[in-house]
Order: C-alpha cells, then sequence, then structure tokens
C-alpha cells in the first residue's frame, strides 16, 4: 500500500497598505513585491488585511498605530519571481503574481 502525503494548505496573512490594497482590489495591480521571509510557493494563499496606515505612518507610532479596516483579498499566488534571476531585485524579495479568489469586508476590525 502507498501512502500519499497530504499537504497542508499555506495561507500567509499579510498587513497592506491602504493604497496597494486598493489597488488589487480594483484589479488594477496583479502582483506584489515582497521580502521573502516566508518562503513563497506557487500554489499558496494570500491573505492580505488592509490597514488604516501606512507601514512608514505606524512606524512613527502614535496616533499611527496597527489598526486594521476590515477589508480582506484572498489571493493564490500563481507565479514567483525570485532575485536570483536579476531583473533588478534585491536580494531576498521575490515578485509574486496573484489570481484574486475572494474580496471580503468584515464586521470585525482587529487593533494591535
Amino acid at each position: 500500500m502507498t501512502k500519499k502525503k497530504i499537504q497542508k494548505a499555506v495561507r500567509h496573512n499579510l498587513k497592506c497598505d491602504p493604497v496597494p490594497f486598493q489597488a488589487i482590489w480594483d484589479g488594477r495591480k496583479v502582483s506584489d513585491i515582497r521580502f521573502d521571509d516566508r518562503n513563497f510557493k506557487v500554489g499558496e494563499t494570500v491573505n492580505f488585511e488592509e490597514t488604516h496606515f501606512t507601514g512608514a505612518q505606524m512606524r512613527k507610532g502614535e496616533p499611527y498605530i496597527l489598526h486594521y479596516t476590515g477589508r480582506h483579498i484572498e489571493a493564490k499566488i500563481t507565479h514567483i519571481q525570485g532575485f536570483e534571476n536579476g531583473y533588478g531585485l534585491l536580494v531576498g524579495y521575490v515578485i509574486l503574481s496573484l489570481e484574486v479568489l475572494v474580496l471580503e469586508v468584515s464586521d470585525y476590525v482587529k487593533a494591535t
């Protein structure tokens, strides 16, 4: 009897600044540049969570704390362009090509 290896579905929860989030939501942006600290793989899912403030604003601290809007985008990674092939990417960064699966607005908004 052959045992099949069952792979657990990988889902990455990622914060996303308001402007790029809206561009993905509207369908104008179909890729995202990320530092590859999660070892992204084709076929995995990313869940973008929109923040009220940008990362630059939040690094300044109060009153710009991490606060989510309640909007989420679930997308599948369809292609990954890595830095190893050149193309001007810094070492450790990748371009994720995305296929949007779900657009969602949640009543629950978390603040951290």
